[in-house]
């Protein structure tokens, strides 16, 4: 049996508060309501003019809207292809404020979400094993060398 409240909150002026009571064995199924429509959270064409050509949509990689245009005009669908080609998307913040702009390229350009093969997300670091910088394999140790007296001796006479 489900039970549905839905109200209005005092401190948010057009969103409503949607509860849904259920039992346990359909209660996972229902956790992740969608209400809307992604594509209604994003800017509206009345708020927001049509960017010109030279306006810069990657700030780190210092990209133009024209050069995405061009290729979204020549045929590419695929987020990667246009990272690959710009670098938008590879700077200092990963794609953060890029990767929306270009999709909105692609929509004033009349092209589906459905069409565009979104970029792989990779973290913006990874832990790497220090060994791994000396090239020695996880699980193996550095092979013993043999103690050098003075700095010269290292490299078979000196420099």
């Amino acid at each position: 049996m489900w039970v549905v409240k839905v109200r209005a909150p005092r401190f948010a002026d057009r969103a409503l508060l949607v509860q849904v009571r259920a039992s346990h064995e359909i209660a996972k199924y229902i956790a992740g309501i969608r209400v809307q429509e992604p594509v209604v959270t994003e800017p509206t064409e009345h708020y927001v003019e049509r960017m010109t050509d030279d306006e810069v949509i990657c700030r780190c990689e210092r990209v133009t809207v024209g050069e995405i245009r061009t290729l979204i005009r020549a045929g590419i669908r695929d987020m990667n292809h246009i990272k690959g080609v710009t670098r938008a998307g590879m700077g200092a913040c990963g794609g953060k404020t890029c990767t929306n702009l270009i999709k909105r390229l692609f929509r004033e350009e009349g092209i589906s979400p459905e069409q565009i093969t979104e970029s792989t997300q990779r973290p913006l670091f990874i832990e790497v094993p220090l060994g791994a910088f000396a090239g020695v394999v996880a699980g193996e140790r550095l092979a013993e060398e043999a103690p050098v007296a003075h700095a010269t001796d290292a490299h078979e006479g000196g420099l």
